[in-house]
């Protein structure tokens, strides 16, 4: 269940999540969540994360409040700034959190899908290369943003494997030109 909280953090740090540290209060992760993504959100809670997970919607933020963001804030940032290094890369850069990342962040263009992300600049091709890796496919970096490209085959290949949840999610980034061409 730990796996699945991780997951979700991770997903939201890649995107535009920060972490704030409150003396008294502990820490708590803050990211931009679209309404029409909290059902969604919901499910996998439901489904996945059915551990005690705080969160709430206010403004269309989700808000995370965990012991276990202590430990993430040591991770995702350097000086203040957040950053994406190699350490992050294995083990918490998983399939699961890659689809998370992009049933919740992520943002249909004409011949990609994107995520806008708060990571520092100097980091994004760290990001992208690692990204590259797991899905097996070219990664851009955009201007704080970055942009998966070859959708015609990552999501096919994404869906087929995942359960129905998931698949009914990604199928809403996928065309029906590109689902028969990956055929």
């Amino acid at each position: 269940m730990l796996i699945t909280l991780n997951n979700l953090i991770t997903a939201a740090m890649l995107a535009e999540g920060e972490i704030s540290c409150e003396r008294d209060n502990g820490h708590t992760l803050i990211v931009p969540l679209s309404r029409s993504k909290w059902s969604f959100l919901k499910r996998y809670i439901e489904e996945q994360a059915s551990h005690s997970l705080t969160y709430s919607s206010i403004d269309e933020e989700l808000i995370i409040a965990q012991k276990s963001l202590e430990e993430a804030y040591k991770l995702w940032y350097v000086e203040n700034n957040k950053v994406f290094t190699k350490k992050l890369n294995n083990p918490l850069l998983t399939e699961e959190c890659i689809i998370l990342l992009i049933a919740l962040f992520g943002s249909r263009k004409i011949e990609s899908i994107s995520f806008n992300t708060t990571i520092k600049k100097d980091y994004l091709l760290s990001l992208c290369h690692s990204l590259s890796t797991v899905l097996n496919t070219p990664i851009l970096p955009g201007h704080s943003a970055i942009k998966i490209i070859d959708i015609k085959h990552v999501i096919p290949a994404i869906i087929q494997t995942q359960p129905y949840y998931y698949s009914t999610e990604l199928f809403k980034y996928v065309t029906i030109s590109e689902l028969k061409k990956s055929n």
